[in-house]
């Protein structure tokens, strides 16, 4: 539940750090989601920016998801969907590492290589979108084929000349 709190409680809390959990499967029942909870409380999901792997949330053989934590004031300075971007642990650190550091994150590894990076509005101006385009045209009844015979709209409708 989110709640506003008072900024003498926002100083104390800089060193706390938030869990986030990905669900592979959502339970099917009141109990399996129980257990996937219990598991969260009694596991320690590691760090994503210092930690490897990530708590596994099973409740007997069946895989439900993964946990990890990440620090409140990055969350604060960051995006916040970042860390619950990717259901794998490795891949949501492998995409913070490059959108934050511009390096190169490989599992088991520290970060090594550097990889430019530019907003796409650096690159140039996207086009118009292809619905837009269609929304110009009025597909009519097939009356004569035209020299344009090879387009056609979604399959079976041709352009009339």
């Amino acid at each position: 539940m989110a709640r506003k709190i008072g900024q003498q409680a926002a100083q104390e809390d800089r060193a706390e750090q938030v869990v986030c959990v990905n669900l592979w499967r959502n339970p099917n029942s009141v109990f399996e989601a129980l257990a996937v909870a219990h598991v969260l409380a009694q596991g320690t999901p590691p760090d994503i920016e210092s930690g490897q792997g990530a708590l596994e949330l099973n409740v007997g053989q069946v895989k439900f998801g993964e946990a990890v934590t990440v620090p409140w004031q990055r969350l604060r300075a960051d995006l916040w969907i970042a860390p619950c971007a990717f259901a794998q642990a490795e891949l949501i650190r492998a995409a913070r590492t490059l959108i934050s550091d511009a390096a190169v994150y490989l599992p088991g590894t520290t970060p090594s290589g550097t990889v430019p990076l530019t907003p796409l509005r650096n690159l140039g101006v996207l086009g118009p979108d292809r619905r837009d385009i269609w929304d110009g045209f009025q597909p009519r009844p097939l009356e004569r084929v035209g020299p344009y015979e090879g387009l056609r709209f979604y399959g079976r409708v041709r352009v009339a000349c």
